[in-house]
């Protein structure tokens, strides 16, 4: 089943690079693989992923051979969720629900996912509340501000995302368990595919170059390597249902 977003506007920001984030993901596999790496289960009941895009989560679930009785994929891009498995051979059953996790009403779940999706949250701090609120374990993986720290550098500008001292303190808020960071670069031999990614990734922020910035950065921003600083955190709600 698939639940329409309300929030149109939002909803394009993320839906415009939704096929070509699939092919160029190569960064975002890794973030999942680390995360699932601290699951110790071999099977699960109920699972929520926030921010599912494509599947990465679902994927690497089944690759694990991992049981889900049923697993509930939240986006809120549609051109993104749609390319998302219907089924896979240890989830039978995957509901797709294409909405704002931020106006999402959750239910109840055994565990609750996010790889690279509450970054964007806007109100984290509520966010967290109601995730604690509704599940027992959690698995996340956040980028911090140091995230493109070199593009942010060349730019002169901010980070948008907030920095691991903030993260850290919103979770402990909420939840009792492991924080770690994870430190990724990827590594490019042309410009073309550098920007290519770094507009897909949006992490950027968008909107702070003007038409001749924006010509100087293309032609000139070192284009080498991107680097990210992920936390990423392993743990239970302080308000578990269990």
């Amino acid at each position: 089943m698939i639940v329409r977003i309300k929030n149109k506007k939002k909803l394009n920001s993320f839906a415009k690079q939704a096929h070509s984030y699939k092919q160029s993901s190569l960064i975002q596999s890794q973030i999942v693989q680390m995360l699932l790496a601290s699951c110790d289960f071999t099977s699960i009941h109920r699972v929520m992923d926030i921010g599912c895009g494509c599947g990465a989560v679902a994927l690497e679930i089944d690759k694990l051979g991992i049981k889900v009785d049923k697993f509930y994929a939240l986006d809120i891009a549609h051109e993104m969720i749609s390319q998302h498995p219907k089924k896979t051979k240890y989830i039978p059953h995957i509901e797709l629900i294409c909405e704002d996790f931020e106006e999402f009403v959750f239910d109840k779940y055994d565990v609750v996912f996010a790889a690279s999706s509450l970054q964007w949250a806007q109100d984290l701090d509520s966010v967290m509340y109601k995730i604690a609120k509704s599940s027992h374990m959690v698995r996340f993986a956040i980028h911090t501000n140091k995230s493109l720290d070199s593009v942010h550098r060349f730019l002169g500008t901010s980070s948008p995302l907030r920095d691991k001292k903030c993260l850290e303190s919103i979770l402990q808020k909420y939840f009792n368990g492991k924080i770690w960071i994870e430190k990724l670069e990827r590594n490019f031999t042309n410009r073309q595919d550098f920007l290519g990614h770094l507009k897909e990734s949006g992490l950027l922020g968008g909107g702070v170059l003007n038409f001749s910035q924006a010509r100087y950065f293309r032609n000139n921003i070192p284009f080498a390597k991107i680097e990210y600083e992920v936390l990423m955190f392993a743990g239970v709600s302080k308000f578990s249902f269990r």
